[in-house]
């Protein structure tokens, strides 16, 4: 948001520059076309005037009473009688005080006429001035250089050959500064209004792509835990199955003794079932998990137990070492047993194919955790099995899903442990898992 106002300040500026500019042009055009036009009126004004002076004093004989003359004609202010003048010469002889006269060689008269009138009218122009052959008959005010406008009018009269010309500069001071302030303020309303509307928008859309995300989310986790279910849940029934198939056979050879035996291994797996599915439901609830004492010993017997179909078949060693003082854990013992299960069949499961296979679990004592480690004789991590294995859904197997090992980071991580992942140097993969110690 802090962005998008920065931009809109900008935009604000610029449109109030594009809008001063705009509007300062308005208004020198306009001050120009009242100039223009004032230069023109005047222009009109002398030439009625000339044209008076031209048509109607050549008709007098210079006897006529100069107040009578004046009520009709007042630009003339004297009449005198003069002697004899060439009839082709010049006709006008400027004068003093912004006059000349006007000679009428055929009855030896001539006339003062005073054109100051008309061109004192005249305010805008700071130079204006009535020329005769170069020279200046009427001026008003001073010729600067490098003036804004001018204006240069030939007033085509025989007798009276006289030119027209004013100078004029923009009244900046009269620019309209109250109409540009008020334009200011309607674009900042109006791009404050559009930045609002484009928030407003903004945030609806990312509410939505959120909501959409959360969404994508909770059906993600329920894919995730519904696939991990069927992970965990899977290894109880096969082992179900297993000792099903176990007691078929006993039955056909009619071993009856051992049948107990069998059936209480397929409670045992159907009570891990139901201890699964219970332990799904705390997790998923986010119930505070109990953690107790946990002998690893029992626990990896018990899971060589469960999985000793698979280590037969595998030719697979088992071999376990557990020093002094890390036999017990602090931990929940159906977590930690899924979690044994799991990478001991992970270890069974890399080395098929193998004339032999090992797989070793081992526990030392390190200060207040206990570190168990668990390796192979298989092939090991690849680069991209190290850096993505406890990413949901990856897998090395055609048959696996790809949950397991999240799996198990989460439970070790809910139990306050750590997991690593390396490769032995003389080949192998390694997983250790690091839990606290149970106190005594």
């Amino acid at each position: 948001m802090k962005g998008n106002w920065k931009a809109g300040f900008a935009i604000w500026l610029l449109l109030c520059l594009l809008t001063a500019i705009a509007m300062g042009v308005w208004q020198v055009r306009q001050l120009h076309q009242h100039y223009n036009d004032t230069f023109y009126t005047l222009q009109r004004t002398l030439s009625n005037l000339l044209t008076q002076n031209e048509t109607f004093l050549p008709l007098l004989s210079g006897d006529e009473s100069l107040e009578t003359l004046r009520h009709k004609f007042p630009q003339v202010v004297a009449i005198e009688k003069i002697g004899e003048r060439p009839l082709q010469g010049e006709r006008v002889e400027p004068a003093s005080d912004g006059r000349y006269w006007l000679y009428n060689p055929y009855r030896r008269t001539r006339f003062l006429i005073d054109l100051q009138e008309p061109l004192n009218q005249t305010q805008p122009f700071h130079y204006l001035a009535l020329t005769w052959h170069q020279q200046v008959v009427v001026q008003r005010g001073d010729k600067q250089a490098g003036s804004f406008w001018q204006w240069r009018q030939q007033l085509t009269h025989p007798l009276q050959p006289f030119t027209l010309q004013a100078e004029a500069n923009p009244q900046w001071q009269q620019l309209p500064l109250l109409p540009m302030l008020l334009m200011s303020g309607v674009w900042f309303a109006l791009i404050a209004t559009v930045l609002v509307l484009l928030h407003g928008r903004k945030e609806k859309r990312q509410a939505d792509e959120r909501a959409h995300y959360y969404q994508h989310s909770r059906l993600n986790a329920l894919g995730e835990i519904t696939a991990g279910m069927v992970h965990e849940i899977n290894q109880p029934l096969t082992a179900i199955q297993n000792y099903v198939h176990s007691a078929q056979r006993l039955v056909a050879k009619q071993n009856y003794a051992l049948l107990p035996d069998a059936l209480t291994a397929v409670l045992t797996q159907t009570q891990r079932i139901g201890d699964l599915l219970k332990r799904f439901r705390d997790n998923v609830s986010q119930k505070e998990v109990q953690l107790e004492a946990v002998n690893i010993v029992e626990l990896t017997s018990r899971v060589a137990s469960l999985l000793e179909r698979e280590i037969r078949l595998g030719q697979i060693q088992l071999r376990t070492q557990f020093l002094t003082g890390s036999e017990r854990v602090c931990a929940d013992a159906l977590w930690l047993e899924q979690i044994f299960h799991n990478l001991i069949s992970n270890a069974v499961q890399a080395q098929q194919g193998q004339p032999q296979g090992m797989v070793s679990v081992a526990s030392a004592r390190d200060g207040e955790q206990v570190e168990i480690r668990i390796t192979d004789a298989g092939p090991g991590f690849s680069d991209e099995a190290l850096a993505q294995a406890f990413m949901p859904f990856y897998t090395t197997r055609k048959e696996g899903i790809g949950l397991g090992m999240p799996l198990t980071e989460t439970l070790i991580l809910r139990m306050n442990g750590q997991i690593a992942l390396s490769n032995l140097p003389a080949g192998g993969a390694c997983v250790t898992v690091r839990l606290p110690v149970a106190k005594e």
